[in-house]
């Protein structure tokens, strides 16, 4: 529709012109306007909104910004960032017959885990465990599968792995030779972190440890 200019007065009794668009009459043949803005006031490319919807900024501009993030929402629906995450660890861990603790992973808002495990020395191992964690007020991680056994189950009991064991490679960790590599994929949903732990009989071995958590 066509624009209206109407006159007001400021506080000083100076008059101002205002600029809007005549939407017609209302019911009570009342002229209804909708105000006009000028193009440097709807947002220009520079207008902070674009990175900081904080900051003060046109009405345009935070719709902008608004937008975008739902733009990226829609793109990554699991929220800012990744769904998983991947981890290994910082450098070959020293296995001596004291237990030893070769990972620890965070599994929050997680529901797989898949880890690989890679004896790069040359001893056997003599144990390996997989221990939980149900909430972090928890100074220690309760063993959960700590034999053979335990990880050539494919379902969970009452007597042992909760995290039902979905898929293992390369036989069970438990006596993992030098130079090999297993491979065990775990449910942690429920499960605030995992720790896994390993001896050998006697002298020592290295163990390496790649994962991804999703």
């Amino acid at each position: 529709m066509a624009d209206f200019d109407y006159l007001v007065l400021d506080g000083d009794s100076g008059q101002l012109k205002i600029r809007a668009e005549d939407l017609g009459l209302d019911g009570n043949n009342v002229r209804i306007l909708g105000h006009k803005f000028k193009s440097s006031e709807i947002g220009a490319i520079a207008d902070p909104a674009a990175t900081d919807e904080t900051g003060s900024s046109t009405a345009i501009a935070l719709l902008k910004g608004a937008l975008r993030e739902l733009i990226g929402i829609n793109q990554n629906p699991g929220g800012s960032g990744p769904s998983y995450a991947e981890g290994a660890t910082p450098s070959s861990v020293s296995v001596t017959p004291t237990e030893t603790t070769v990972a620890t992973i965070d599994c929050r808002g997680k529901s797989r885990l898949s880890i690989t495990f890679e004896n790069a020395g040359t001893t056997a191992l003599d144990s390996f465990q997989t221990k939980i964690r149900t909430n972090s007020t928890f100074s220690f991680h309760f063993p959960e599968v700590t034999n053979a056994a335990g990880y050539t189950t494919n379902s969970s009991d009452q007597t042992g792995n909760a995290t039902a064991l979905i898929r293992k490679a390369n036989g069970d960790p438990t006596g993992l030779t030098g130079g090999n590599y297993v491979w065990i994929r775990l449910n942690v949903e429920g499960i605030e972190s995992i720790e896994f732990t390993a001896t050998v009989a006697i002298g020592s071995t290295t163990l390496n440890a790649w994962w991804i958590v999703e």
